[in-house]
């Protein structure tokens, strides 16, 4: 688990070590909403800028969005297309515990890392300053019940939100159980990128990491980007919208106030 672990946090490092300057207009940037100001026009705020443009997407006033913006050089007017909603985990993702590679290593290499990071989340429940924190956390737990591992990673004061779960034999067809048991599900949310989803495997000692990508242009960005992994990249375009693999219960789900 750990050695495959370390794959998705090569991708983070890489991520975050990009000069701003080849992030652009193009690819998908973080959008919150600020105002409905009449009809379909919004003020928004996008990095440190208000803006006010229109949207044929109904927006939520307070959340926030993933999207491609776009500026006419002639008339100045911005467009935005693509819009998708942030997950709640991701939205929250300041209320989340953060860990670096050397502490999850540390959970995985206990003789029972579920158990081991439950007893943190736990501590970290205990010591919540706030509601949002208290249900954020709750929430995590909750999936972890699941099996599914959520962790927050933080390089260059950028964080991106990662969950992973192991591939369940039982649910798979496979004449070899023992390949499928080298098999990682993961959903990562990064605010440059958007969302995206794989399947991180390891075969024979051969490293493969298949990725499937709401946003195009995230896609041929990764393509330029991963080439000095040393390991195999498949990369796919999602069209449908990409969810955490664990998502907010109903009964969790309003966390604002």
């Amino acid at each position: 688990m750990i050695e495959r672990l370390s794959q998705l946090v090569k991708i983070n490092n890489l991520l975050n070590e990009t000069k701003s300057t080849h992030f652009n207009s193009i690819l998908p940037m973080k959008i919150d909403v600020v105002e409905k100001l009449y009809a379909n026009r919004y003020k928004l705020l996008l990095g440190n800028k208000i803006l006010q443009t229109k949207s044929d997407l109904n927006l939520e006033v307070g959340e926030s969005y993933w999207g491609v913006m776009r500026e006419n050089p002639k008339s100045g007017t911005i467009s935005l297309s693509k819009l998708l909603k942030f997950p709640h985990l991701l939205k929250n993702i300041k209320n989340i515990p953060k860990f670096d590679i050397e502490q999850i290593k540390n959970i995985f290499s206990q003789k029972n890392p579920k158990v081991e990071l439950k007893a943190i989340l736990l501590e970290h429940l205990a010591t919540s300053s706030s509601q949002k924190e208290f249900l954020t956390i709750i929430n995590i737990l909750h999936a972890l019940e699941a099996n599914v591992f959520t962790f927050v990673m933080t390089t260059n004061n950028k964080d991106a939100i990662f969950q992973f779960k192991k591939r369940d034999k039982k649910k798979v067809n496979h004449i070899n159980s023992e390949d499928e048991n080298q098999k990682v599900d993961f959903y990562a949310g990064f605010t440059n990128l958007g969302p995206m989803e794989g399947v991180i495997e390891i075969n024979s000692g051969i490293k493969t990491l298949s990725l499937y990508l709401y946003y195009e242009s995230s896609l041929k960005f990764l393509k330029k980007e991963l080439k000095n992994l040393d390991l195999k990249v498949n990369l796919y375009k999602r069209n449908k919208t990409i969810e955490p693999i664990y998502t907010v219960a109903p009964a969790i789900l309003d966390i604002n106030g």
